[in-house]
């Protein structure tokens, strides 16, 4: 007479073999893999572009109103009611920009808010019931874009002008242009004070991520008015 036992271990020894073939017929047919099975999320690095802005922004709240545009500046416009891409205009010698649809706009000496503004009134004149207008400068014709302020444990403290050939001046390429770090900073704490409509806010940006392993897209942009305090570690060894 045969062990129940025996009858047993076949039987779960059979069943485990019918699973196995299974999955293996799934994974090699396409079908979904198991339910606990872990995928890598690809991760896509965010582009810092005016265009990419202008086409995600749907506020002119937001809008830059602290640059002042300059002859030779090339901007991303876009109105939201369209449901376009963004398309390039640019500020010409007169310090007019060609808008389509009500034509030349003055441009120089205003913020792009102001600016959206002011084209946002001509629109609905004649062409909108409503015109929801985003501006975002692409490239500066060459003027200095004003300045920032570097304090802390970097080799060179002091106000920086902002290169007007720079499009995405960022928080890393302020500190190289500024000599580097220190012996002694924290770059995982890196303090940028930013005025905004609703007064100052500071924000605890970590470098290690640029500075150590290439991630650029890990490396903020600054503006005219920013101040970036670089503090030391609390233990320096």
């Amino acid at each position: 007479m045969k062990s129940p036992l025996l009858f047993l271990t076949v039987a779960l020894f059979a069943s485990l073999s019918v699973a196995s073939a299974q999955w293996r017929r799934d994974f090699t047919s396409g079908s979904p893999a198991p339910a606990n099975t872990l995928q890598k999320e690809q991760v896509v690095p965010p582009n810092y572009s005016a265009s990419a802005t202008v086409g995600q922004t749907n506020s002119m709240d937001v809008l830059n109103d602290t640059i002042k545009l300059n002859d030779g500046d090339v901007l991303s416009y876009r109105v939201v009611e369209d449901g376009k891409e963004p398309i390039p205009i640019r500020v010409g010698d007169s310090g007019d920009v060609e808008v389509p649809l009500i034509g030349r706009v003055a441009a120089i000496d205003k913020t792009c808010r102001q600016l959206a503004y002011d084209i946002k009134a001509q629109l609905e004149k004649s062409y909108y019931r409503r015109a929801t207008v985003i501006l975002g400068v692409d490239v500066f014709g060459g003027k200095s874009r004003g300045k920032i302020t570097l304090m802390g444990d970097v080799r060179n403290q002091g106000e920086m002008e902002i290169p007007a050939d720079e499009t995405h001046f960022t928080l890393a390429k302020v500190i190289l242009r500024a000599g580097g770090l220190g012996d002694f900073a924290n770059m995982r704490k890196i303090k940028l004070i930013r005025k905004t409509p609703s007064g100052y806010k500071t924000f605890i940006i970590d470098l290690k991520p640029v500075f150590r392993d290439g991630k650029l897209d890990r490396d903020p942009p600054v503006e005219p008015g920013d101040t970036i305090i670089v503090p030391e570690k609390l233990w320096n060894f």
